[in-house]
């Protein structure tokens, strides 16, 4: 394969990457920002269950923004080794691998808090 090729792949799972993040700290703060809409309009006292589902919503857009860091370094990386002709392909690999891990884990975060949120609806 030729080296434009390879380029233009690496410049598209970039761009990939920012978009998911971006969806996962959009599905995440909505989902602690509806969460807290539904209870404040409810009466009585908020169950633990609750509060877990809004914790696990705020904890994960707070991952998503971090994995958002990771995937800008390891980009910056990317790019200072293509201009300057160094090899930094551990460091790029270790933020690159680090941020997806974060990301999984956010978006897992999401989908616990949602299910948290709807146990704890239906024991209403």
């Amino acid at each position: 394969m030729s080296e434009r090729f390879n380029e233009q792949m690496l410049e598209a799972t970039f761009g990939f990457a920012r978009v998911a993040l971006s969806n996962c700290i959009l599905l995440n703060g909505a989902a602690a920002t509806a969460l807290i809409s539904l209870l404040s309009a409810q009466k009585g006292p908020i169950d633990y269950a609750m509060h877990n589902a809004i914790l696990r919503f705020a904890i994960g857009a707070g991952l998503g923004g971090v994995a958002s860091l990771l995937a800008y370094i390891g980009q910056r990386l990317n790019w200072e080794q293509e201009a300057h002709g160094r090899k930094l392909r551990s460091p790029i690999s270790v933020a690159l691998c680090a941020a997806l891990a974060i990301s999984i884990t956010a978006c897992s975060l999401f989908f616990t808090g949602c299910l948290a949120a709807v146990t704890s609806l239906q024991l209403r």
